[in-house]
């Protein structure tokens, strides 16, 4: 009986780093808040401002250096006054990326991300003649901190940079939770 108790233990404590390195592996989901920022500067239009944000986040952890992710952004609408005419910038997106993960301990982590957005940006004004809407695909990358509270909660910080065409600059800074199955 002794034998039988003393292999069940071995077993068990040889299969436990099995079990915790699957962890951190999975699909997850989540969702964060944050503040965006947009600048245009064109010759004829001016704009710097920032809003709050959202996002929706859908993605699998393939191993624990890697992860694919999907997120929808809502940058939010940004709005500036020029020349009299109240001008307001809604701007969304749908991306793609790998994460390159390096843990740092038992929980907390380091990321970098990169990949593909889809983005849609609508004008309103109180000018007819400039309301619009232009959509396109372009590059962006990120980095971030993470903090895993428990085996499957985790919190995470992360700023990025959204290479979108015709605006000097796209970045969003979030706060955001995600839930791993």
């Amino acid at each position: 009986m002794r034998k039988r108790l003393a292999v069940l233990a071995v077993l068990f404590l040889a299969a436990a780093p099995a079990v915790a390195a699957n962890i951190d592996t999975g699909l997850y989901f989540g969702g964060g808040l944050g503040q965006a920022g947009v600048d245009v500067e064109d010759p004829t239009f001016d704009l710097n401002d920032d809003d709050s944000g959202w996002k929706a986040i859908v993605g699998w952890r393939i191993f624990k250096f890697l992860a694919v992710e999907a997120n929808w952004v809502d940058f939010g609408t940004v709005e500036d006054s020029m020349g009299g005419t109240d001008v307001g910038v809604s701007t969304t997106g749908a991306d793609l990326s790998a994460l390159g993960i390096l843990p740092l301990g038992g929980h907390f982590e380091i990321f970098v991300k990169g990949g593909y957005v889809s983005w849609d940006v609508e004008i309103d004004s109180n000018d007819v003649s400039l309301d619009g809407q232009e959509d396109g695909n372009d590059l962006f990358y990120g980095a971030g901190v993470a903090i895993r509270l428990g085996e499957s909660f985790q919190i995470r910080a992360e700023y990025e940079q959204f290479e979108i065409e015709d605006a000097d600059s796209v970045d969003f800074a979030s706060l955001s939770a995600t839930f791993t199955f």
